[in-house]
C-alpha cells in the first residue's frame, strides 16, 4: 500500500499557499505525499512581474515538499465547462487522493476560484476513494465563509510563511504580508478556542467541510 495522498486544487499559484500550506505540511509529517495543481499560471495578474509565478510557485512546493502541476487554463477566464471538469477528474483519478483541498466558492470571491471551487468539489464528491473535502479560507474573507473544521498549524507557520514569500511578484498585495498571514492564524486559533500566549502564540487555518467519511479510505484498507 501507498502513502496517502493529499490533493490541493487552486485556481492560481498562490492560492494554495494562503489557503492551505500548514495543513498541508501538518498532512506530510504525518505521512501523506502532497500534490498541488494550478488551473492557471497567474499570469494576468495585475501586478508587473506576474510571469514569474509559475517559477516560484515551484520554489513554494518545494518548501513543503510537494509535487506541482501548473495547467495551462487562462487566468480570469475559468467555466464551469467540460474541459475543465475532465482535466481535474483525470488528475484525480492518477493521483488518487484520500484528500482533497481547494477554494471556497463564495459568491463575492474572484470568478475562478468560484469556477475552481465548484468543480473540484463536485468531481471529489463523486469519489467513494477520497474521505475529505475542505474548502480553505479566502484570501479577502468572505462574509459567508463559515467554518466547521479548524487545523493547527503552529509547527507550520514559519514554512507556510517562507512559502508564501517565495511570490516576490505578489508581495505588494495586502493579504501576502506576513502581519495579516499571521494574524488570520491567531484569530482561527482563537476560534478553535486554542489560546496562546504573547510569546507562544498558535496559529490555526479554517476549512468549510464540503465532504467527511470516516475512516478515511487509507484506514479501510
Amino acid at each position: 500500500m501507498g502513502r496517502p495522498v493529499a490533493l490541493a486544487v487552486f485556481a492560481h499559484p498562490d492560492d494554495a499557499e494562503l489557503a492551505c500550506f500548514g495543513t498541508l505540511a501538518a498532512l506530510r509529517e504525518q505521512g501523506y505525499a502532497l500534490c498541488v495543481l494550478s488551473l492557471t499560471d497567474g499570469r494576468n495578474s495585475n501586478s508587473g512581474q506576474s510571469h514569474l509565478r509559475p517559477k516560484e510557485a515551484r520554489m513554494a512546493a518545494e518548501v513543503v515538499g510537494s509535487e506541482l502541476i501548473v495547467e495551462s487554463f487562462e487566468d480570469g477566464y475559468l467555466a464551469p465547462q467540460r474541459e475543465v471538469f475532465s482535466r481535474i477528474e483525470s488528475h484525480v483519478r492518477r493521483i488518487q487522493p484520500s484528500i482533497v483541498l481547494t477554494h471556497y466558492p463564495g459568491d463575492r470571491e474572484h470568478q475562478d476560484h468560484q469556477v475552481v471551487g465548484k468543480v473540484t468539489t463536485a468531481v471529489a464528491n463523486r469519489s467513494s476513494d477520497i474521505g475529505l473535502v475542505l474548502q480553505g479560507e479566502p484570501p479577502c474573507l468572505a462574509d459567508s465563509f463559515t467554518p466547521q473544521l479548524y487545523s493547527d498549524i503552529t509547527d507550520f507557520m514559519e514554512l507556510k510563511l517562507e512559502a508564501l514569500a517565495c511570490y516576490k511578484s505578489e508581495a505588494g498585495k495586502p493579504f501576502m504580508s506576513r502581519e495579516l498571514v499571521t494574524t488570520r492564524g491567531k484569530w482561527w486559533a482563537l476560534q478553535a478556542g486554542a489560546y496562546g500566549d504573547g510569546e507562544n502564540p498558535r496559529f490555526y487555518e479554517a476549512y468549510v467541510v464540503a465532504k467527511a467519511v470516516l475512516p478515511l479510505p487509507e484506514f479501510r484498507r
